[in-house]
């Protein structure tokens, strides 16, 4: 059995005797042949244009910590203590001596001190002597807050102050030893006395009384 295939013609080609001719070989523009054939052209040399390659740009990383991290700090920081420095005490420790009481005056302190002392500290012992109390009959004793004398040979204190060194009155003491109208004299650089004997009638007297 045989089928019978009808031949579909190109619209847009046409035979010469055996040689078939593209219409897009035709000049004339207005051909709708010649119009297809040129979109299609342009069609595919559309599709073939290179696409552009993806963009690279790098984006900061904003990671988020991890919630042990976060657990991690937080256990590692702690509120600092406060703490509290207590007022300057000038007086301590102490800087007055031998026993002197120290007042704190703002910033600064006072010592006041004991008898026989002084200087802002008192750490200096006043020296009794200097004023010389015992001259000239007598040596000066430095104490503390106090003084001694010590008489020299013929002299002595009186009676009501110790601290002084005076002439002996040995004329006084042996109970005015001259007699005839003698006059006793005091030789205290010798720590003794004499008598000056009176002329009676004449005579003079001598001797010791």
């Amino acid at each position: 059995m045989s089928f019978y295939v009808p031949l579909v013609e190109d619209p847009c080609s046409f035979s010469t005797g055996s040689t078939t001719v593209s219409s897009a070989t035709a000049s004339t523009t207005d051909d709708p042949c010649t119009t297809i054939n040129t979109r299609a052209e342009t069609t595919a040399a559309d599709t073939t244009t290179e696409e552009p390659a993806p963009s690279t740009t790098t984006t900061p990383s904003t990671a988020t910590p991890s919630v042990s991290t976060l657990s991690t700090l937080g256990t590692t920081t702690s509120r600092a203590e406060t703490t509290t420095t207590p007022p300057h005490n000038p007086c301590y420790p102490d800087p007055c001596r031998n026993g002197a009481t120290c007042s704190v005056q703002g910033n600064t302190f006072t010592c006041s001190c004991t008898p026989g002392f002084s200087s802002p500290t008192c750490d200096v012992e006043i020296n009794e002597c200097e004023a010389t109390p015992c001259y000239p009959f007598g040596k000066c004793t430095d104490l503390i807050d106090d003084y001694n004398c010590s008489c020299n040979p013929g002299y002595e204190p009186l009676p009501n102050n110790t601290k002084t060194c005076n002439e002996t009155d040995f004329c006084a003491k042996e109970n005015q030893p001259c007699e005839n109208g003698g006059t006793c004299v005091n030789q205290n650089a010798l720590s003794r006395y004499y008598c000056h004997c009176p002329v009676l009638d004449g005579k003079q007297y001598v001797g010791l009384h």
